[in-house]
């Protein structure tokens, strides 16, 4: 009887033991179900862990390619197709697959190669569909049309701080309803393998509609920017000449216009696929109608790291963490507009499905080198603060809803240049 009680709790444990885990069989059954219900993200963290145990295995291959490639991780897809055309160089199905695996990540040279297989094996590419002509000329672009509220659209102050008997018109704080209209067109031109002719333009139109308001009745933006940038798997250089034109509307005077011209520079180097060190760099020069004191150079140049973070398991979320410090200043004609400064951000982006959101803080210092007005004690100093947060609805291909609000504070030692603000946008966009 204590034998066979014994011979049982031996069968018991190793039953125990052979279900304690599941088979590799059964995980890749159930990353099969993942990728019929275009779940790519739980799928490709089944295939990753699975490469690991069985890495010569062909379905396990096949599906890691392909769910990377639903997840926008091309190089994890392109090494398991390369793999596979090497274990199998006469299998023309995997050799497709490994050309679309090229174009994503602009490989162009291996691509005409893999289509130049194709074509010798009997299976018809057309290379001028699927393969961008060097110097043919591509171009993206976004039109918006929204909604805004501003608490405070002209700058101005809750109260008059000024001493009695002194007054200053438009000064005072007016919220405002309005409305307005973006657009976006780049172009590119390629040059070869890595460079391109590149160009912007970009136009901003913003009507205010509260009857008190003084200045900024409606507001106009012009830009446009050519120059060329190289570009690798690792590293990006982009280097522009712009010009860019802003127009104020007043109510009672000229209109405040602003022609400014200069350079932009951007620089970036992925150290892999998670970590992204950049820098920008800007610098115009400005001429005010108005205002001439105020013309002069005005800088920027900042540095950021970008942090792709680990996607949890079963759930298809990205998220980027962005960590930005700038220093900016101006010479101008005038001491008192003479300034030099600095910012920091963050920024954390969550992308899910079709929904991005994006939550912002920003602390920044400008510090003038003059008195703002005559009955300062002692030269402008300028704290600012900004908490933002954007979502943004692809609720299709070529069309998106977003939403979009910002709080600004300004705390400064001068009377006139106080302020808090609060700014909500409300937009639909299309993209072409």
């Amino acid at each position: 009887m204590i034998l066979r009680y014994f011979v049982a709790l031996i069968f018991l444990f190793c039953t125990i033991c052979a279900y304690a885990e599941t088979s590799p069989e059964d995980r890749k059954a159930e990353a099969q179900l993942h990728m019929q219900a275009a779940n790519y993200q739980a799928a490709y963290d089944i295939y990753a862990t699975l490469l690991w145990e069985i890495p010569d295995d062909d379905e396990v291959n096949i599906g890691l390619a392909r769910a990377a490639m639903g997840i926008g991780r091309y190089y994890p897809a392109l090494m398991a197709l390369e793999r596979l055309s090497v274990k199998y160089p006469r299998d023309m199905a995997i050799r497709k697959e490994l050309l679309l695996a090229y174009l994503r990540v602009d490989d162009f040279a291996s691509a005409r190669r893999e289509a130049e297989i194709l074509k010798q094996n009997g299976v018809n590419i057309d290379l001028g569909n699927i393969l961008p002509d060097s110097m043919a000329l591509s171009y993206s672009g976004r039109i918006a049309i929204g909604l805004m509220y501003d608490s405070n659209t002209n700058s101005g102050l809750d109260h008059n701080p000024l001493p009695a008997g002194y007054t200053l018109q438009g000064m005072d704080e007016v919220a405002s309803m309005g409305a307005y209209l973006q657009g976006t067109l780049n172009t590119a031109r390629k040059l070869s393998q890595s460079s391109w002719l590149v160009s912007d333009l970009n136009a901003y139109y913003r009507y205010n509609n509260d009857s008190e308001l003084i200045n900024n009745i409606d507001v106009l933006w012009l830009r446009a920017a050519a120059g060329w940038r190289l570009a690798t798997k690792q590293f990006m250089s982009d280097l522009r000449i712009k010009v860019d034109l802003t127009e104020q509307g007043s109510k009672d005077a000229q209109n405040q216009r602003i022609f400014g011209y200069g350079l932009d520079a951007n620089f970036a180097y992925s150290f892999d696929q998670r970590v992204t060190l950049g820098m920008r760099l800007s610098a115009d020069k400005r001429d005010y109608n108005t205002v001439e004191s105020r013309e002069g150079t005005y800088w920027s140049i900042g540095e950021y790291v970008r942090v792709s973070l680990t996607q949890p398991a079963g759930l298809n979320l990205a998220q980027k963490l962005t960590l930005n410090l700038r220093l900016r200043g101006a010479y101008t004609d005038l001491a008192a507009y003479d300034y030099l400064g600095w910012e920091a951000s963050l920024s954390w982006l969550f992308a899910i499905d079709s929904i991005e959101i994006t939550p912002l803080v920003a602390y920044g210092i400008d510090s003038y080198d003059g008195l703002a007005i005559f009955i300062d004690k002692e030269n402008r100093r300028d704290k600012q603060l900004r908490a933002a947060a954007s979502a943004i609805w692809r609720f299709h291909e070529d069309w998106s809803a977003e939403l979009f609000y910002q709080y600004s504070k300004n705390n400064s030692n001068s009377l006139l240049y106080s302020y808090d603000q609060h700014l909500i946008n409300m937009s639909i966009a299309v993209f072409f």
